[in-house]
């Protein structure tokens, strides 16, 4: 569980960072007491201050400065609620400025609209009928000031007009401050709430980026990282890249598509395959800005679970479809190569006649052969995985082929660069895998058998982690121009060939998640294939090489 975030702060909580406006009150009341205390000192010409009881006057500015001097003390050591400390500091205004405008000539100096200040902060700060209370009592200490300076003839002239309307004041400013500060702490609460609310979905949706199986990577107008979660950091193999670098530092492929899709040579959807990666990705490019362009956003999906249930699907509709012609084809297949048996037993063919036979005899018999590997690819079921150690699997096989084809040790070499590489796969269909492609460069090799040369490498790539076998020749080639057909079904280079050989390895290789691709020797003649497995396979503790 998330730490939950820190309550919201209020205005009145006992602490300093809880009271601001008490905070602002204190610093209010001290400024007052400082600067009457100076105007009164100060000797200046016309001041009304203390103009009718200088003593007491002094007297009360003195005591007042005091009150606000422990005031402060309180509200730094008294941590329990300044709504009792605005209490008291509005209590004690009240007969303070009341005393200090008696002492300076009455209601008519204006020093009662002192009053309305702290009556206005006190219902900024109070809740409820306190400040009604207060307001009251700052009515009835006005009126009742005036009715003292009428009956002991203090002054000439009475406000009993002026004090009532300053008290109606008053309430006026105490209502409006308490609805202010009402809506102030309305406020507040709903912005705590909603900097909750929003800090809790920005966690939620950070966990959720970075769970989520899809790959996210934002990058700016200059292509560089802003961020990437963790599934695009796997599905791109791991690589060595940090925010601000490039994006090719992440992904050459990856950038590759992105600056076709920044070009508008694509559209919004590319699929590629990271090298050496056993998967294929999809990415799809979303340009952020709604009015100018500040990046883009990349989405990379891996493609293996929807290949392998479209692979599913493929295999049952093409397996009833091969199954069905390939019944239709073997009755007329069988009736021609008997009647070309029954052609050939006869006395009375000359030498052309025979030549004809023997190629009716040869063409029945790739016929025959192309129905036998269609009827095998349509009868083939699901993988049926196990345990399989790679190297001692692979060295079976190869001894296997050595007899078969009667090679000797140095035609084919086994270089194993992780000793433990333990995968879960049909091992009958990766007999087969590996028995279509050993043939295959022994079948096609062109010159003495002596000179083929076959080396069978396996390990562990060093991007992706992925264990993978490697199976490279001498041989002829594959042609630049038919390097992007080797895989298609029928297509063959050999006038002996039925073009299904690959066309099924692959095959075999998708139905137990592995991926073939060919690679072009960087030098010299021959071919490589390599067969990718998933990252599903149990590795072993040794370090490989790619």
């Amino acid at each position: 569980m998330a730490t939950p975030p820190p309550p919201p702060l209020t205005l009145n909580d006992g602490r300093d960072r809880g009271c601001p406006l008490a905070r602002a009150f204190l610093t209010y009341r001290a400024f007052l007491a400082v600067t009457l205390t100076i105007l009164f000192y100060s000797d200046l010409d016309n001041s009304f201050l203390g103009q009718h009881n200088a003593e007491l006057f002094s007297y009360t500015v003195w005591i007042y400065g005091a009150m606000v001097l422990g005031s402060i003390i309180v509200y730094h050591l008294y941590t329990e609620s300044c709504e009792n400390q605005t209490y008291l500091m509005v209590f004690l205004d009240i007969p303070a400025i009341i005393l200090m405008t008696l002492t300076s000539g009455g209601i008519s100096t204006g020093l009662s609209l002192l009053l309305g200040v702290s009556i206005a902060f006190g219902g900024a700060i109070m809740r409820g009928r306190a400040v009604l209370v207060f307001s009251a009592m700052a009515a009835l200490a006005l009126l009742g000031a005036e009715v003292y300076s009428d009956l002991n003839k203090v002054f000439p002239n009475t406000h009993y007009t002026q004090a009532g309307f300053m008290g109606l004041s008053f309430f006026a400013m105490a209502i409006m401050a308490e609805m202010l500060a009402r809506r102030l702490r309305e406020t507040e609460r709903l912005a705590s709430q909603r900097e909750i609310d929003l800090a809790d979905l920005a966690q939620i949706n950070q966990y959720i980026i970075e769970h989520i199986e899809t790959g996210i990577i934002v990058v700016d107008m200059r292509n560089r990282l802003r961020a990437f979660n963790e599934a695009a950091y796997r599905l791109l193999g791991m690589p060595d890249a940090q925010r601000a670098l490039p994006l090719s530092n992440l992904s050459g492929e990856l950038f590759h598509a992105f600056t076709q899709w920044r070009r508008g040579q694509i559209a919004g959807n590319a699929t590629f395959a990271p090298k050496g990666a056993p998967h294929q990705l999809r990415v799809h490019f979303v340009e952020l800005g709604s009015v100018t362009p500040v990046g883009a956003l990349i989405f990379i999906d891996d493609l293996s679970e929807w290949a392998e249930r479209a692979h599913q699907m493929k295999l049952a509709s093409l397996g009833r479809l091969v199954a069905s012609i390939a019944h239709e084809i073997r009755n007329p297949l069988g009736a021609i190569s008997h009647a070309e048996q029954l052609l050939r037993e006869s006395e009375n063919l000359d030498a052309g006649d025979q030549r004809l036979a023997a190629i009716i005899h040869t063409h029945s018999q790739r016929v025959n052969t192309i129905v036998e590997d269609m009827l095998q690819f349509s009868r083939r079921g699901a993988a049926a995985p196990e345990a399989i150690e790679l190297r001692s699997f692979i060295e079976t096989v190869v001894c296997d082929l050595r007899q078969l084809f009667a090679l000797e040790e140095r035609n084919v070499r086994i270089l194993c660069y992780e000793t433990a590489i333990t995968l879960m796969a049909d091992p009958k269909q990766c007999r087969q895998i590996f028995e279509n492609l050993l043939g295959n460069t022994v079948v096609h090799f062109d010159r003495e058998r002596s000179a083929l040369r076959v080396v069978v490498r396996t390990g562990l790539s060093q991007r992706f982690a992925t264990p993978y076998l490697d199976i490279c020749d001498n041989g002829p080639g594959i042609a630049r121009e038919h390097e992007g057909q080797v895989f298609d079904p029928f297509f063959t280079t050999s006038p002996q060939g039925t073009g299904l050989g690959l066309f099924v390895t692959k095959e075999l290789c998708e139905a137990n998640r592995m991926r073939l691709e060919y690679r072009r020797p960087k030098e010299g003649r021959g071919c490589c294939f390599r067969v990718i497995f998933p990252k599903s396979t149990v590795i072993g503790d040794d370090g490989g090489q790619a």
